[in-house]
């Protein structure tokens, strides 16, 4: 597998339009919306203005090894904010990367202010600018073996890596990940944070299996119909059902009845 979802958020739609589209794949706050202030790539990225964790998602499966890596934005990175997070089967914190006060960054076992596992240099995190974050992590066998690791890079392989290695990493019994967080901002810390091309995968398959380097997500949509068209579609030609933002799933779609069927089209 190595890849398990990238999101660019360019096609929910704004708002609370987009906030309620996202809701069918994420849980995620009412405070937390895609928006066209601050794109980093296409048309959009998720902001977030609340506190607690805005967004997070499951995972297909339970995982012992996966990544996470995503570009953020932050009005200031004087207080503390969680960055990203790893949760078990039943939503407990295993590790939080958090923002300090002084711009280093921190691995802590289970929520924010946890007990910390390493730490960055000072001034890693910058405001008002997009800095990419990236997660490595490895499980421990089982609560407090000191079997695990941790690997955190700020700016991509030529920026910050921060690698804890031998470490217990896991905060609760289950000794695997089931989702992921981003975003947590304590109550009275509230300011503009944004997220953009996000990319989660693991350590399966032959490409994209370690830790990610700075990437970007694109939204390509279909712009035409071309060889094998079997599907029928709900109205008009087939692909204007397919790249309509944000989705209408109700009144466009195409469909078919018929085992083996297909349809292609121009990108």
């Amino acid at each position: 597998m190595a890849l398990v979802w990238a999101d660019g958020f360019d096609h929910y739609g704004t708002g609370s339009t987009g906030n309620a589209n996202m809701a069918t794949r994420y849980s995620i706050l009412s405070t937390c919306t895609p928006e066209t202030t601050r794109p980093r790539t296409g048309t959009h990225s998720i902001k977030f203005t609340g506190t607690g964790f805005g967004f997070g998602r499951s995972f297909p499966a339970a995982k012992t090894t996966v990544g996470v890596a995503a570009n953020f934005w932050f009005t200031t990175v004087g207080n503390e904010i969680g960055i990203m997070c790893l949760n078990d089967l039943n939503a407990a914190y295993q590790i939080t990367v958090q923002n300090n006060a002084d711009g280093s960054v921190s691995v802590v076992r289970g929520d924010l202010g946890g007990t910390e596992i390493g730490r960055t240099a000072t001034g890693v995190m910058t405001a008002q600018t997009w800095v990419h974050v990236a997660l490595w992590y490895i499980a421990s066998s089982t609560a407090s073996a000191t079997d695990g690791t941790v690997i955190v890079r700020i700016g991509g392989s030529a920026g910050t890596t921060l690698t804890c290695a031998n470490v217990d990493n896991v905060n609760s019994a289950v000794a695997s990940v089931s989702s992921c967080g981003f975003l947590g901002i304590h109550l009275g810390d509230n300011q503009n944070c944004y997220i953009d091309d996000l990319v989660v995968n693991d350590a399966t398959g032959s490409y994209n299996n370690t830790i990610m380097d700075v990437q970007r997500c694109y939204m390509a949509l279909p712009d035409a119909d071309v060889a094998g068209n079997d599907f029928v579609a709900a109205a008009g030609s087939g692909y204007e059902n397919l790249n309509v933002i944000p989705p209408a799933d109700s009144t466009s779609y195409i469909q078919s009845n018929t085992v083996a069927d297909s349809s292609d089209f121009g990108i």
